[in-house]
């Protein structure tokens, strides 16, 4: 998860967007966050991207639960063609793969392979049909929400 992790920061732009997140839990406040970029997403710059990087994560041993936070998008022409990644227990996973493999000491080529394809990241359309929704994060988990802009 955290090499998935890192290739979403790598995707992220130069432009900080500042962005506003909010959670009915108190302890949602404490362990969640976001950070928003602009993109160019095409080499010669002609596509550009919102991309809202959100975050559940506390420290070893620290409280930490599942939250749903509440996103307030303001100023977008339009929010079509939006798409979702996820990295969290049953996303981006490959030890949790393993582990559901009964944790073999010497995985087969097989089982290799099967670890490797449950690394990737799974990018799904998203509809987001107002500027306000809401987005499920899982304890320690990452969400990755892409929104095409529109010049």
């Amino acid at each position: 998860p955290t090499y998935r992790s890192f290739q979403l920061l790598h995707e992220s732009g130069f432009s900080r967007v500042s962005s506003n997140i909010t959670s009915s839990t108190g302890l949602c406040g404490q362990t969640t966050g976001v950070i928003a970029t602009r993109n160019n997403t095409v080499s010669n710059g002609t596509s550009e991207d919102l991309l809202m990087l959100f975050y559940n994560h506390a420290e070893e041993g620290a409280p930490i639960i599942d939250c749903a936070l509440t996103v307030n998008l303001i100023g977008l022409a339009s929010t079509e063609g939006a798409t979702i990644r996820r990295i969290d227990v049953n996303n981006s996973n490959p030890l949790q793969t393993w582990i559901d493999m009964g944790m073999p000491q010497y995985p087969t080529e097989s089982a290799i392979q099967t670890m490797i394809q449950s690394s990737q990241l799974v990018e799904l359309p998203f509809s987001i049909t107002s500027p306000s929704f809401f987005i499920e994060i899982p304890a320690h988990g990452v969400v990755a929400i892409k929104i095409p802009l529109v010049a």
